[in-house]
């Protein structure tokens, strides 16, 4: 499961944010409670999502994280943060402090389904 104010997607899945959400913090590694968020089996990879996030979407990239847990399906796990909105409500609103998740789900309920919502405000 994943904590308030987090995200999780698959490796080779996608994660649709909010536009006015800021990630604080981003862990890519074998999902394994016990090594999220450390060095073991995962690694930090906060700068690389920050510089390759597509307006809303961030990719669950392989290739650009790297392989920290061989021979295990890894996944990207987010910490987030909601951004100050633009004057005239900006881009993407009524995100909210919950983010959306496009790609394939994950067990646990660890992706949320937040489109519905998110149509509710459009």
């Amino acid at each position: 499961k994943l904590g308030r104010g987090e995200e999780g997607g698959w490796e080779g899945t996608a994660i649709a944010l909010p536009i006015t959400t800021m990630v604080s913090k981003a862990w890519y590694g074998d999902p394994d409670r016990q090594y999220r968020w450390t060095d073991t089996r995962g690694k930090d990879v906060t700068d690389i999502v920050k510089q390759n996030r597509k307006g809303s979407i961030v990719r669950v990239d392989g290739h650009a994280f790297g392989d920290p847990a061989p021979a295990t399906r890894k996944a990207l796990f987010l910490k987030l943060r909601q951004g100050r909105r633009r004057a005239g409500g900006g881009a993407g609103g009524g995100g909210g402090q919950e983010s959306m998740c496009k790609a394939q789900p994950m067990e646990d309920g660890w992706c949320r389904k937040a489109w519905k919502q998110r149509k509710k405000h459009h």
